[in-house]
């Protein structure tokens, strides 16, 4: 989820670009990448899909341009639902939300965005919030993260794009099993099984 308000304009939203683009390049085709951006409206730039056409995609996140308001909760309940309609215990129910977070649309009260957040990591959903700028609601978009399950990062340049996502994408990536079962048929090789 990208923010793309005005006030993400110049070197935020060049970071915000670099920084996805970056992310798809990483993703493979099992993999299922949607894109929302928002101002004060909200837009599906890239609707829920396996991620085969990195070019295509790319090419959409550098036709991004910033302009007007900044509906953070929109964009980032738009994304949750995109999530939501894809969550299965298989997979790793992720949204990473990219702002300044100085919303000024929508859902405001950082309560109640921090609540929304506890609520959607319940319906296992998990955000994950990355600053930009010098200027970012850091108490924020921390405490989404953390009410939502995610990590926060900070995103100063684009340098650090690779080490952020490195990192993100290591734990995205590191789940091996969920919900494992054990069965132990009882042979005459094993006559007593400890838990």
């Amino acid at each position: 989820v990208l923010d793309r308000s005005g006030s993400m304009a110049g070197n935020k939203l060049e970071y915000t670009r670099q920084a996805a683009q970056f992310l798809v390049q990483h993703l493979s085709e099992n993999d299922i990448l949607s894109v929302v951006v928002y101002n004060e409206q909200v837009s599906t730039l890239i609707p829920p899909g396996a991620v085969t056409e990195k070019d295509a995609i790319n090419q959409r996140l550098n036709q991004i341009k910033a302009s007007g308001m900044t509906n953070l909760s929109g964009g980032w309940l738009e994304g949750c639902k995109w999530v939501e309609e894809q969550v299965n215990d298989e997979n790793i129910n992720r949204v990473i939300l990219m702002t300044d977070g100085l919303a000024n649309r929508g859902v405001t009260h950082a309560e109640q965005l921090i609540a929304l957040a506890k609520q959607k990591r319940q319906g296992k959903i998990v955000t994950t919030t990355m600053g930009l700028g010098s200027d970012f609601n850091e108490d924020l978009l921390i405490a989404m993260a953390d009410a939502g399950g995610g990590a926060f990062y900070f995103i100063e340049s684009p340098e650090v794009t690779p080490t952020i996502f490195k990192e993100e994408l290591r734990d995205l990536l590191n789940v091996v099993g969920q919900n494992l079962t054990v069965s132990v048929e009882m042979t005459e090789h094993i006559t007593t099984v400890n838990q």
